[in-house]
């Protein structure tokens, strides 16, 4: 009877191990697929100041699933459809991570893939799931968006706001001048980033997810939790700000460099930690489980707010096919981002590369006519950038004089498709007052017939910009222009940019060339004026374009048809074409 005993229990023991390996090895195939991206990812992370906690997050999550792991069952996982649902989530961002080259997607495949294993683990303690225990590794995740930036910068307010508050109560003369507290006598105290406290709410943000995973917290309590380490983090906030000036004014004790500001910080931090153990405490007594012998409304709280027990059952054939299919997907994505990865870590930039070569055609002062009609070129220069910049790797700028405007015109590359300049200049502090696609009709010039994007801008200083933009492709051909921008068009305008270059080259086109004229003046432009600007635009950015045709090596400059300057007594090849202009969209709203 012992051997009978002792035969089963081997044999479960075996059972288990199979089982463990059948599906722990496929989660970490998928998981180490993405190593490489993921590391770009974390790279990215320690950047940002806010953020540095996360080899924290990393051991909490990993010490959590270690000590409650489920040794002493025959087998640690049991059937879930919400693992399963994570399980699909995870795959489906492995695939964007390939498609787009994008780290964040491959942590948060990640994450998923780990939450999805989690959560079909049964806990060794309650014999519940360890899924919750991956929530310290989700405060990692930086927000879409940048709602994380727009968190860092509304807090700043507040606590610039509250700080001048106080400093009015405790009488110390001081202006607030945005995020900046000026005391006269002072240089000025800015509230920097990672100077205002901001930085310690996400700190308290991930604390409290452990808090939450250690002591078991429920849904409604951890919420609870993470709403009071917001307001924990405003009052952090506003006693490391107001600590400064007092200490200055009323000690002469300098807190804003060197080692005092770090204690600062680290004493503000303890006391934020301290803070929101005892708020959980307190959350706990109001909401914690009550006496099970305290009456029907104790046994109807227990219902709403306590845990309950689930039957678990083993792990079904259709999971664990599920699982080697992800498993083999996600791998053959991570050989597919060798490539851009190695890129990547040679290069000491955070982003990916849009394209694999370097695409750039550089031109020259001479490349362009001198004189376009009335307009006569005074000056050129080249601008290099980082290639994540707005306006591209590259810009070649000449600029022209003429009688009644001065103009800017550029050649800007490259893009991964098509380009909203207005949204530069937007983020360059113009207002954007219209915006319409236009297609040219002119007799007999197919060059000339290409649609191009006008828009109007304006300045809270009163001055004016008038700018006309287009592009085309490596092989010359013109972009369509959308008719607007915002929404979920140009939503899939950015993916399609974001996917890597060989897809989208394969499926679009592979990159994107840009020519603009833009006039700055003092008020409105007259509509005679504007056809004037339309004219000599359409001659540039044609001379633009046949040019680099023939520095690729596409035409020759004998078959190319050079376009030839127009002169301020004859007529452009688009001369008078301010009632032959057809807009296909007319002005919008330009949502964003």
């Amino acid at each position: 009877m012992a051997t009978s005993t002792i035969n089963q229990a081997t044999s479960s023991t075996a059972a288990g191990q199979s089982n463990l390996y059948k599906i722990a090895i496929p989660y970490a195939i998928a998981i180490g697929a993405q190593l490489p991206m993921l590391f770009l990812y974390f790279r990215d992370l320690w950047s940002r100041a806010h953020y540095q906690f996360f080899p924290f997050a990393i051991f909490a999550t990993v010490a959590f699933a270690f000590v409650r792991w489920p040794r002493d069952l025959p087998s640690p996982f049991h059937r879930s459809l919400v693992s399963n649902l994570l399980l699909g989530a995870g795959l489906f961002c492995g695939m964007v991570t390939a498609v787009f080259q994008a780290p964040w997607f491959a942590a948060l495949s990640v994450m998923l893939l780990v939450a999805s294993l989690l959560t079909r683990t049964t806990d060794g303690e309650t014999l519940g799931s360890l899924g919750v225990t991956v929530l310290p590794l989700f405060a990692c995740l930086i927000p879409p968006l940048r709602y994380d930036t727009r968190l860092i910068v509304q807090l700043q307010r507040i606590s610039s706001s509250v700080t001048s508050m106080l400093l009015d109560l405790v009488g110390l003369k001081h202006f607030n001048k945005g995020t900046i507290i000026q005391v006269p006598g002072t240089e000025g105290y800015g509230i920097e980033e990672a100077c205002s406290g901001v930085q310690s709410f996400f700190t308290l943000l991930f604390f409290a997810t452990v808090l939450i995973v250690f002591f078991r917290r429920t849904a409604v309590r951890s919420l609870l939790l993470v709403v009071a380490s917001v307001f924990w983090a405003i009052f952090m906030n506003t006693v490391r700000i107001v600590s400064i000036p007092l200490a200055q004014e009323w000690a002469g004790i300098d807190l804003v460099h060197g080692l005092k500001h770090a204690l600062l910080g680290y004493a503000v931090l303890v006391m934020g930690i301290l803070l929101l153990i005892s708020t959980d405490q307190l959350i706990q007594a109001i909401l914690g489980p009550r006496n099970p012998d305290g009456g029907i409304f104790t046994l109807a709280y227990n219902a709403v707010f306590g845990k309950r027990k689930k039957k678990r059952r083993s792990v079904s054939k259709p999971t664990l096919a599920l699982l080697w299919t992800t498993a083999g997907i996600i791998s053959l994505c991570g050989v597919l981002e060798i490539y851009q990865v190695g890129s990547a870590l040679a290069n000491p930039n955070i982003k990916i590369n849009f394209f694999d070569p370097n695409v750039t055609v550089p031109f020259e002062e001479g490349d362009i006519p001198t004189e376009v009609g009335n307009w006569r070129k005074v000056d050129f220069r080249t601008e290099s950038r980082d290639r994540s910049a707005d306006l591209g790797l590259r810009s070649d700028a000449w600029q022209f004089r003429a009688p009644r405007c001065q103009a800017h015109l550029s050649f800007d590359q490259t893009f991964p498709g098509w380009h909203e300049l207005t949204t530069c200049y937007r983020n360059g502090g113009w207002e954007l007052i219209n915006r319409k696609k236009v297609e040219p009709k002119i007799r007999g010039s197919k060059a000339l017939d290409w649609p191009y994007i006008e828009a109007t801008f304006k300045q809270e200083t009163g001055e004016h910009g008038y700018l006309l933009f287009s592009l085309f492709d490596a092989e010359g051909q013109s972009l369509d222009p959308p008719a607007t921008w915002g929404g979920f068009g140009s939503l899939l305008t950015r993916l399609r940019g974001r996917m890597t270059h060989k897809l989208r080259a394969s499926l679009f086109q592979s990159e994107a060339y840009q020519s603009q004229v833009f006039i700055q003046s003092f008020g409105p432009l007259n509509e005679d004026l504007k056809n004037e600007i339309r004219d000599r635009y359409f001659v540039l950015r044609e001379s633009l374009r046949q040019r680099f045709l023939q520095k690729k090596g596409i035409v020759q400059p004998s078959d190319s048809s050079p376009v030839a300057p127009a002169s301020s007594d004859t007529a452009t090849p688009a001369a008078g074409l301010g009632g032959g202009l057809e807009s296909s969209s007319g002005d919008n709203d330009f949502p964003f």
